[in-house]
This record gives C-alpha cells, structure tokens and sequence, in this order.
C-alpha cells in the first residue's frame, strides 16, 4: 500500500480544526468505541463465499461496528463493480472497506485512493492489507482537513487531499466523521476530478446529517440523479 501525508492546509484555522478533530478521534471516539458492542449481523452464504473467492480472511475483518459498514451493503456494492468495474475508485474514509474494493481492484485491474485522517484507521487498513497481493492497487492519503466554499460563500470542511491524476468514475463516501467534520464537502471537490459518467455511492443515508447532504448536491448540482435503492445507501448519479 502506498501511503502518502498530506500536509495541512496553511491557515491557522485549518490547522487548528484538524488538530481539535485528531484529539477528540485519538480520546473520546475511541474510548465510545470500546465501550459499544453491537449485535453482529449475520453473513449470508454468497456473501462469505463471494469474500473467499476475493481472496478475504473474513477473520480480521469486523463488518459491523461504529467506522465499518453492514455486510449486506458491502454484497450491494460489490454487485456494483461486478456489473461495471470502474477504472479509477475514490473512498473517502477508509476501513474495512479498503479491504473490500483493494481485492475488487486485484481482480478487476482498478487503482483505489483513500482518504483518511484517523490514525487509528490507518493502522487498521494497514492490518487488513498486510500480506495480501492486493495493497499493491490502494493509494492512501492520510490528510489533515481544510474550509472550503461554495461558489456562493456557504463554507463546509473537507479533506486537504490530493485527487489530481486520471478521473474517478465510482466513489464511496463513508467519512469524515458526520459528528465532528461532516460528509457534504465529498462531491462538490471531488466533481472536477470526476469521469463524464460516474456512480457515487454514499453511507449511513438514514441519518440526518448524510440526508442533508444530499440535498445540498441536489441544490448546488441539479444534475445529478440520487436514489437508495439499497437501504441506508444513497446512490448518486452523475453525468456530464
């Protein structure tokens, strides 16, 4: 896996935000964290069979958990890049996830770039991946956070990252923290690095903050087409 540090943004507030945000990531989320034991939904048999043909030791991986997603997501999302595998994938906050699209890209021939800011998580990713012939496609950017504008002077935070290099035509966005940094920021900086036709899928869609979000996209890009067609997931069409 390649891993690259993106240095924060100049501005005083930029780096003091960033900052807040490690601190509060490095103490409170994780302690949360330990203290919260989720019931563990059950894998289906296309699903455990469909990660051994991946190549995934579904051991090291906990599918359900406060920065994982739900297994029958994962099942969606993986009949997404079978029907159509994308050339180039953004994830915006890494996790188990990497793993997942990491294996997709070994078998399908796609580059990964993941975007994250948690040290923890990076850890986590780097466990998942080690010794498995799929880091090779991962690109991950560990990066601190930046306030950014609309082009109507409404202001929202996202990553100090990297996107230049070939367009993405399919994106998960499963981060940064809604609670503490908010996801709206993902489409609007990553539009100018997007393929003509591009999927867009976002996490969590049942809660209030990603519900807002997207309605803020369909605000500032009407355009784009938005649906969920699997609960919980929003699904994001965009085409130019």
């Amino acid at each position: 896996m390649k891993v690259i540090e993106q240095p924060v943004a100049t501005g005083l507030g930029d780096k003091a935000f960033s900052l807040a945000v490690k601190t509060v990531q490095a103490g409170v989320i994780q302690h949360l964290d330990r203290l919260r034991k989720p019931e563990r939904t059950p894998y289906s048999g296309e699903f455990v069979e469909k990660m051994g043909a991946l190549g995934i030791d579904m051991r090291k991986i906990g599918w359900k958990g406060a920065m994982t997603f739900l297994p029958y997501r994962a099942e969606y999302l993986i009949r997404q890049i079978e029907s159509k595998p994308p050339k180039r994938l953004l994830e915006v906050g890494a996790g188990s996830s990497t793993l997942l699209f990491s294996a997709l890209a070994h078998k399908y021939g796609f580059e990964v770039v993941s975007l994250e800011n948690h040290g923890g998580t990076v850890d986590y990713v780097d466990y998942l991946l080690e010794g498995t012939p799929f880091a090779k496609h991962v690109c991950l950017q560990i990066c601190g956070f930046k306030r950014c504008f609309y082009p109507d002077g409404k202001a929202y935070w996202w990553y100090a990252a990297d996107l230049s290099g070939a367009p993405f035509d399919f994106v998960f966005v499963d981060g940064p923290m809604s609670s503490l940094v908010g996801r709206n920021g993902a489409l609007p900086q990553a539009m100018p690095y997007l393929a003509a036709e591009t999927r867009v899928f976002v996490d969590d869609v049942n809660r209030e903050h990603e519900k807002a979000a997207l309605q803020e996209w369909k605000h500032y890009f009407p355009e784009i087409q938005v649906d969920e067609e699997c609960p919980g997931l929003g699904r994001v069409l965009v085409r130019r």
